[in-house]
C-alpha cells in the first residue's frame, strides 16, 4: 500500500515516548503555551511492566490535576508491602506511609490516561508511531523528525526535542550519546490466577540467584517476576524460560507458596539493565526518564521519578527556550546534566546499599556481582 506524505508541521518540542515521564513533560510544556507533539511507539493497548505504584505518586497525580480520573479508573489499592531480604522478613503496611496506600494498577491504562492529560492541556498526541528518523536543522538551530503512523509520512521542524524512550534512549543515541549501563539485569514475568483469600501485598524476595517481587494486578490476577542476570537465562525458546521460571521459583519459598499450583502463562524476558547516558543533554535536546537513566526495579522510584523526572526536564527546557542568549542556554542544559549525574550517583549508593544487606549465597555469581559493583570501573558500555 502506498504510503502518502503529510505536509510538514512546526512545533516548539516533540516528545518522544509517552510513557509517564514523556507526557507529564508534554503536558507541563503546553500548560506553559508552548506547540507541543507528543510521539508514542504504542497505542496503549498492551500489557506494560511496573504494575505497583507506591504512595509517593498520590501527591504527585494531585499536583498533574489527574488523581480524580485516576480513582475513576477503579484502580486496586495496595495495604503494604512484604520483604524477605537478608534472612529477614519484614512487614510494612501502608497506615504507616503518609501518602496511605500504593496502588496495584494496569500500567497501559495509567500511562494512557497521563497521555489523555497531555491533550487536555493541549498536547498534538500521534499513537501507533515508527520513528524514522532525526537530523540537525542545516541553519544550525532546531531539529528535524521523520516519523509514519499507519499510511501516511510526517515531518517536524521543532525547537528542541525530548528523547523519552525509555532505556533504549535511541533518539539521544542517534544523536550522539553513549550509554553506559551497570549490569545485564532481566526481569522474567509471568501472570497467575489469584487464589481466593491470597494476601494482596506486594512481596520482595531474595533467591540464590536473583530476588522475586509479586504483587496482584489490576485485572484481579497476580504478576510473578523473577529479577536476575541475562546470561543466566538461556537464549532459547519460551521452554527454556519456563524452566528457569520453574527451577527459580523453588528457591523462593514464600513466592512459591504464593504461586504454587496456580497456572501460569508463559514467561517473557525484558531488560532490567541499570543504564545511564553519559551526557543526557546536547544542543536542542535532552533526555529524560529512564532514556536518560533507568534504575534497577528494587530501588522502587519508578513511575514517581518518571514524573518528576518530566516536570524538571519541562521546566529546563521552557527557560531554554525562553533564553536569548546561547551562553546562558548552554548553562541551563549542563545543570540539567549535574543533576542527572548527582541522581545516578544517589541512586548507585542506595543500590550498593540495598545488595550489600544481602549476605547469605556468597558463592552465588549473581550476589558476587552486585558486591563487586562498587566503581565506574565496573560500567559496560552499552549496546
Amino acid at each position: 500500500m502506498t504510503m502518502r506524505e503529510a505536509s510538514a508541521r512546526a512545533a516548539d518540542v516533540v516528545v518522544v515516548g509517552g510513557g509517564p515521564a514523556g507526557s507529564t513533560a508534554a503536558a507541563s510544556l503546553a500548560a506553559q503555551g508552548l506547540r507541543v507533539i507528543l510521539l508514542e511507539q504504542s497505542r496503549y493497548e498492551s500489557a506494560r511492566f511496573g504494575e505497583v505504584l507506591s504512595p509517593r505518586v498520590v501527591p504527585l497525580l494531585e499536583s498533574l490535576g489527574v488523581m480524580r480520573q485516576f480513582l475513576a479508573e477503579g484502580q486496586l489499592p495496595s495495604p503494604g508491602m512484604v520483604s524477605v531480604w537478608g534472612g529477614l522478613k519484614d512487614e510494612r503496611p501502608s497506615l504507616l506511609n503518609p501518602y496511605g496506600d500504593g496502588w496495584h494498577v494496569d500500567r497501559a491504562r495509567f500511562d494512557n490516561m497521563l497521555a489523555r492529560a497531555a491533550t487536555n492541556a493541549g498536547v498534538t498526541l500521534y499513537t501507533g508511531v515508527r520513528f524514522k528518523g532525526v537530523v540537525r536543522n542545516a541553519a544550525g538551530s532546531g531539529l528535524t523528525v521523520a516519523f509514519s503512523t499507519e499510511n501516511c509520512a510526517h515531518t517536524l521542524h521543532v525547537r528542541f526535542l525530548i528523547d523519552a524512550t525509555g532505556r533504549s534512549a535511541k533518539l539521544a543515541r542517534r544523536l550522539g550519546a553513549r550509554q553506559e549501563r551497570i549490569d545485564r539485569l532481566v526481569t522474567v514475568v509471568a501472570v497467575g490466577e489469584t487464589r481466593t483469600g491470597a494476601d494482596p501485598r506486594m512481596l520482595i524476595e531474595a533467591a540464590e540467584r536473583g530476588w522475586w517481587y509479586s504483587a496482584t494486578l489490576h485485572s484481579g490476577r497476580t504478576v510473578f517476576a523473577y529479577l536476575t542476570d541475562a546470561d543466566l537465562v538461556p537464549r532459547a525458546h519460551a521452554v527454556s524460560h519456563s524452566s528457569v521460571f520453574d527451577v527459580a521459583l523453588r528457591s523462593a519459598p514464600h513466592t512459591f507458596a504464593r504461586a504454587c499450583g496456580v497456572p501460569m502463562s508463559t514467561p517473557r524476558v525484558t531488560s532490567a539493565a541499570s543504564t545511564r547516558l553519559v551526557t543526557p543533554v546536547g544542543t536542542d535536546w535532552l533526555a529524560v526518564g529512564d532514556a536518560a537513566a533507568a534504575f534497577d526495579p528494587l530501588s522502587a522510584h519508578g513511575v514517581p521519578r518518571a514524573i518528576n523526572s518530566g516536570l524538571y526536564a519541562a521546566q529546563v527546557v521552557a527557560a531554554y527556550l525562553s533564553e536569548a542568549r546561547p551562553d546562558n542556554k548552554q548553562a541551563l542544559v549542563e545543570e540539567y546534566g549535574r543533576q542527572c549525574d548527582s541522581n545516578w550517583s544517589a541512586y548507585l549508593g542506595e543500590r550498593q546499599r540495598a545488595y550489600g544487606s544481602e549476605k547469605r549465597w556468597p558463592d552465588s555469581v549473581f550476589w558476587q556481582r552486585r558486591r563487586s559493583l562498587t566503581s565506574n570501573a565496573a560500567m559496560m558500555e552499552g549496546p
